[in-house]
C-alpha cells in the first residue's frame, strides 16, 4: 500500500460537497478508505479539518468527521 499524505481542504471540499472540486475530493478519500493508500497525516492537519467542517456545517458533522478520520489515518 502506497503512503499518502493528504492537504486538509481535500477532506474539508469532500465534506462539504459544493466546492468545485468536491466530487474529485471524495474519489481520493474513497480510495484511501478503500484500502488503496496508506494515509499519514500532521495532527494540525485533523485539527484544521475537524474545526473547519465544524464551523461550516456544524459541530455533528465535525464529530462524524473527526471519526471518520480516526479510522483511516497514521499519525
Amino acid at each position: 500500500m502506497k503512503p499518502i499524505c493528504i492537504d486538509a481542504n481535500v477532506f474539508i471540499a469532500s465534506t462539504k460537497g459544493d466546492e468545485k472540486y468536491s466530487s474529485d475530493c471524495r474519489r481520493v478519500i474513497q480510495a484511501v478508505a478503500d484500502g488503496k493508500f496508506h494515509l499519514i497525516e500532521p495532527t494540525i492537519c485533523l485539527t484544521e479539518v475537524i474545526r473547519n467542517i465544524s464551523r461550516y456545517l456544524g459541530m455533528e458533522a465535525g464529530k462524524t468527521q473527526e471519526n471518520n478520520l480516526w479510522r483511516m489515518v497514521s499519525i
